[in-house]
């Protein structure tokens, strides 16, 4: 919403003997002289700084003669992308935290640097420092033209001349198997028999979630932030249209298309506040706390009965609403316990000085002791044998409506714009070319 007028800066005037008054106004605690008090001219430059300093964002624009450094460059960058990578109810969009991530190596190195002296060599040595951290090829290419985007629109903001951009779009991305960094693994969909095996170790509310997104195709970010309002049930097929979803701020409209058993998944959760979300990580723990009290051995007469030697409230909260990290996060704990590893690889009890004798050993002192005996790479590989994660429920869809009906029908209920985008998600029919060689060939 634009300020009112009556909280922009004024135009002042300052009398002095001897001289006709001058008039000024006061910009980020800087005077900017705008001519002779009372004419045609200092209005005109009023009007002239206050529109460059409403337009770059209440700031004062950077005279050619001060020196801009690399902090106060990414300092004006950050205040923009607070208020340009937001999503339509004002949270911040997956790549505000890809560039609040992408700054820390450029200022760990040269947050003192006049930002017109910043060169491709530099960002090299930004890029070599993102390799020697242990990212993944793709991870710093992506990075990489993070910066170049500051710097883009550094200039396009007059903080650097435009040569800068220009000379760090020489430097070229990091090619496959032609250096350091380490490469990424394709997304695979999800096999059946992991989806089965974590399912029973979900709330209900998860098991719900999971389903919808693997008979829709669906993205984790909108099975997450579903609610009742967006969702059309007037038609035998219902339609979900989220506002907020990854091409949004490219003006496109996302439809999800929802069938029998997508519907028979979402039914039991629709609320009558259209506004509210429709699965909730509350009610996920309320399962989870009902499912452990049901489960318990000890006779609800004996021992610590609900509400018994314990808070009303937990000391944690859980959330509002998911988000794609803790989805990801609840799936990853099925996973684990439906394939737990090998018994020298899990967690022990270790001798305790308090109440009890023995305790389960944290996370950190168990990969610390796996550290030391060296076995905590055949830990992570196990895990990421057993485990999946939510993006996958979106892969083996696409797979599976690529096999029976076709690319152009993956396109369209994946939401994509062009085709080339859904063959990254859709895997190739193999089989089907197995066949076609058989017989031909």
């Amino acid at each position: 919403m634009a300020a009112s007028t009556s909280k922009l800066p004024k135009l002042r005037r300052q009398k002095e003997k001897g001289r006709a008054d001058r008039a000024f106004v006061m910009l980020d605690d800087c005077k900017v002289w705008c001519g002779r008090w009372g004419t045609e001219e200092a209005q005109q430059r009023y009007d002239r700084a206050i529109a460059e300093w409403l337009a770059a964002g209440r700031r004062r624009a950077v005279q050619a003669a001060e020196q801009v450094t690399v902090t106060v460059l990414v300092d004006r960058f950050l205040t923009h992308a607070d208020r340009h990578y937001v999503h339509s109810d004002g949270t911040p969009t997956s790549k505000h935290s890809d560039y609040r991530q992408t700054i820390k190596p450029l200022l760990a190195l040269y947050a003192d640097l006049p930002a017109t002296e910043f060169s491709p060599r530099c960002l090299r040595a930004v890029r070599q420092r993102m390799v020697t951290a242990g990212l993944a090829r793709n991870t710093i290419n992506q990075r990489i033209r993070l910066i170049r985007h500051i710097f883009k629109w550094a200039a396009a903001w007059e903080l650097v001349c435009p040569d800068v951009p220009a000379a760090l779009a020489m430097v070229e991305g990091l090619q496959m198997h032609r250096s350091d960094a380490p490469e990424t693994e394709p997304v695979t969909p999800v096999a059946d028999e992991l989806l089965n095996a974590a399912l029973p170790h979900l709330t209900p509310t998860l098991q719900a979630m999971v389903r919808l997104q693997r008979v829709t195709g669906m993205r984790p970010d909108e099975v997450c932030s579903m609610m009742g309002g967006e969702v059309d049930v007037s038609g035998e097929v219902w339609e979900y249209r989220p506002k907020s979803h990854k091409t949004a701020w490219r003006s496109r409209t996302r439809t999800v298309f929802i069938g029998p058993e997508g519907q028979k998944a979402l039914r039991p959760y629709m609320k009558t506040d259209p506004t509210a979300p429709i699965f909730s990580p509350r009610q996920s723990e309320r399962e989870r706390r009902e499912a452990m009290r049901s489960a318990r051995k000890t006779p609800a007469s004996c021992g610590n009965g609900p509400g018994d030697n314990c808070q009303a409230t937990p000391r944690r909260q859980a959330a509002a609403r998911w988000t794609t990290q803790s989805y990801g996060r609840a799936i990853q704990y099925a996973c684990d316990s439906a394939f737990p590893p090998p018994a020298d690889l899990q967690r022990r009890r270790v001798p305790t000085t308090g109440r009890k004798a023995e305790r389960w050993e944290t996370r950190t002192e168990w990969h610390d002791r796996l550290r030391s005996e060296k076995r905590l790479d055949e830990l992570k590989r196990w895990q990421k044998d057993h485990r999946w994660a939510p993006n996958q429920l979106r892969h083996a869809y696409a797979t599976e409506v690529r096999q029976k009906h076709g690319l152009e029908a993956a396109q369209v209920l994946l939401g994509h714009a062009r085709a080339d985008v859904t063959q990254l998600y859709a895997e190739r029919d193999v089989d089907r070319a197995r066949q076609v060689a058989r017989q031909v060939g």
